[in-house]
């Protein structure tokens, strides 16, 4: 069941619907309105898509703090299909030419949205994406340093998604909501890591993908969110959506899959990473991961493949430690090459 709660402002369509799914979340309220009140890009509505089972006190938070944003809405969700559900719900219900998906405990940087929205319309994108920098300290200010953007069709869109050179967060993302409507891309629902799919997908049906390298916003590594609190869960979950993109290429794009087909195996096994070693060996031992090394990692031979089938306790320690003491560093931008790659061209802002 679907029950829209309140609207405060009514009027023209907004350019832009930030949907912010909501679970527990009472004590980023706050900090969330506070952030998306200092964006410089104002014309937005806010929609909030609370799920029904929260005992926070999170629907109070939002009634209290969204005000402050003059156009919101509140929607409850009654089922339990996870933030993937939630997401959806939010671009059903979402007005605006744009939609941002928006984590709760995070913080977009003030010039996110008139970015991201002003390359989109610039270009005639489908979509627009920024870089963004890891911190466990929400104060910490936007890095420093020369920023560029580059305008991608959708191959190299893939191609640089799949080696890990642009995020796969929703949240990095501002989408043209008739794109995602139009083309059926809607999140997976009732698991973990519906972003993988979704973000795959959404490359390979857009038009253009503007990339603009510069942190515009700031994942908080927050030990007590749910991606942290469900190491299992979530690897379990990235090895199935990479086995069914593996599935979806092969058929829909077998020009990139003869590249996302190694790619996409030894993201099964890093991903496999995040489990405990209980699970990691299990995964290491399964038929389904020996079929799939025959298939992707021997012609080439994987050297990385090799190492973890050969000595996979060993391969699980040093991922992790990779992780922790350098991944995951503080402060540290997910694309570490900001502003250093040909063919990138500096923003031009709009008089």
């Amino acid at each position: 069941m679907v029950s829209m709660v309140r609207m405060d402002v009514v009027g023209e369509c907004p350019k832009v619907t930030v949907v912010v799914p909501v679970y527990n979340s009472a004590d980023n309220i706050g900090n969330l309105v506070s952030f998306l009140g200092e964006q410089a890009f104002r014309d937005f509505e806010t929609v909030f898509v609370v799920d029904s089972r929260s005992d926070d006190g999170t629907l109070g938070a939002v009634e209290r703090h969204a005000p402050a944003l003059g156009r919101w809405s509140v929607i409850i969700q009654e089922t339990q299909g996870g933030l993937g559900e939630a997401r959806n719900m939010g671009l059903d219900a979402a007005a605006g030419e744009y939609v941002w998906f928006l984590d709760s405990d995070d913080r977009p940087y003030p010039e996110f949205l008139e970015a991201l929205v002003s390359l989109a319309d610039e270009h005639g994108a489908d979509v627009a994406q920024c870089n963004f920098v890891r911190s466990s300290d929400l104060g910490l200010e936007m890095p420093k340093g020369r920023y560029a953007v580059k305008v991608m069709d959708s191959a190299e869109a893939l191609h640089n998604r799949a080696s890990e050179i642009t995020p796969i967060t929703s949240w990095s993302f501002v989408f043209r909501r008739d794109f995602l409507v139009d083309n059926g891309i809607y999140f997976a629902t009732g698991r973990f890591c519906e972003d993988i799919d979704h973000t795959y997908r959404a490359l390979d049906a857009c038009n253009k993908l503007c990339y603009y390298d510069k942190p515009l916003y700031l994942y908080h590594q927050n030990e007590g969110s749910m991606c942290f609190l469900n190491q299992n869960s979530r690897g379990w979950g990235e090895v199935a959506a990479y086995t069914e993109l593996d599935g979806y290429f092969s058929s829909r794009n077998p020009e990139f899959h003869e590249f996302f087909g190694q790619r996409s195996a030894l993201m099964r096994i890093r991903s496999a990473t995040h489990m405990d070693r209980e699970n990691f060996l299990e995964y290491m031992r399964s038929d389904e991961r020996k079929r799939m090394s025959d298939r992707h990692l021997r012609d080439p031979v994987s050297p990385e493949g090799v190492a973890a089938a050969l000595m996979p306790t060993l391969y699980h320690i040093a991922v992790n430690l990779f992780l922790k003491f350098f991944y995951y560093k503080d402060a540290r931008l997910f694309d570490t090459k900001a502003g250093k790659r040909r063919g990138l061209q500096p923003i031009r802002r709009r008089r």
